[in-house]
């Protein structure tokens, strides 16, 4: 699951921000409230579901959550009382989506400020085989609950350690190329999936990752197209740890081949990680829960 992320309001300006289908968009409205408000009320656009969280302050409760009407509804500004806010599908627009928070004295009937926040939504889905099928699993949850075993659940990435090439002077995961049919045949595929205004998409860098010390255990070749020609672009892997992925006008997914580079030993419990995030030029705004693993297996050949 994603890191969940607060946006704070503003009674000065009006506040942009992008939010991940699927994850929830936690709403600072104290931060923003004038020292003379006691209440407030918030009025939120159709495809926003807005939730109350009230923390009971016990160690013995959890938090209760419910998802609240915003038609006149006044609360108190109790900072036990938190709202978060959640959509169901992705935008058409930028800014497509608000939330208005308008803060009152006691007992007023006109506000003394208001706080505004539009929301673009965009989906972003990083999925493999983590049924074992055969097939790529979309939109799969709980992608974090490896369960190991032949029965077990996660994605299962083979070492390519054959030579699909006889004249090759070493094993095909010793190379950066991805050359035949053969070898992509002993690849698992990745598919990173991204829906929502193009624009926002032009504004912010799509990055596929690794952390450094997966970088020697697996290896990531990217479909493209050129020239009315596929060919595979390898993109992680071997000293690589992160690729910015040049999506084109309207793409929803993009393709990525991916191989086993090490078995497991004593220092490697074959578990791999990756990570798809978006990111604004030269600052890092948040990183999406779209994460997937795999686990190196030994290739049968």
């Amino acid at each position: 699951m994603a890191k969940q992320r607060c946006v704070r309001f503003s009674t000065e300006k009006v506040i942009s921000t992008v939010h991940i289908l699927g994850t929830e968009l936690f709403l600072d409205i104290h931060g923003a409230a004038p020292r003379a408000a006691t209440c407030f009320k918030i009025w939120a656009t159709h495809g926003l579901n807005i939730y109350k969280i009230e923390d009971h302050m016990t160690k013995s409760t959890k938090p209760s959550k419910s998802k609240v009407s915003c038609h006149d509804s006044t609360w108190p500004l109790d900072r036990t009382v938190k709202f978060s806010a959640t959509m169901d599908a992705p935008s058409d627009q930028v800014d497509d989506e608000k939330i208005r928070v308008s803060y009152y004295e006691c007992n007023d009937k006109v506000p003394i400020a208001k706080a505004i926040l539009h929301i673009t939504c965009i989906e972003m889905s990083l999925d493999a085989d983590i049924n074992r099928l055969g097939m790529v699993t979309r939109g799969g949850k709980q992608k974090d609950q490896w369960t190991w075993g032949p029965d077990g659940k996660g994605a299962i990435l083979l070492v390519n350690c054959d030579r699909d090439n006889p004249k090759a002077k070493e094993e095909d995961n010793k190379d950066t190329k991805l050359t035949s049919k053969q070898d992509l045949q002993d690849m698992s595929r990745m598919i990173l999936t991204t829906q929502g205004p193009n624009e926002v998409f032009a504004n912010y860098q799509l990055t596929l990752h690794i952390s450094k010390a997966d970088c020697d255990k697996v290896g990531v070749f990217y479909a493209q197209d050129k020239k009315e020609q596929r060919y595979y672009k390898h993109v992680l892997g071997s000293e690589k740890i992160s690729y910015h992925v040049k999506r084109n006008l309207g793409q929803v997914e993009s393709i990525f081949y991916v191989e086993g580079l090490k078995f497991p030993d004593i220092d490697f419990s074959g578990l791999v990680t990756f990570h798809a995030s978006l990111l604004e030029p030269a600052k890092k705004v948040w990183r999406t829960s779209k994460r997937t693993w795999g686990r190196v297996g030994k290739k049968h050949l």
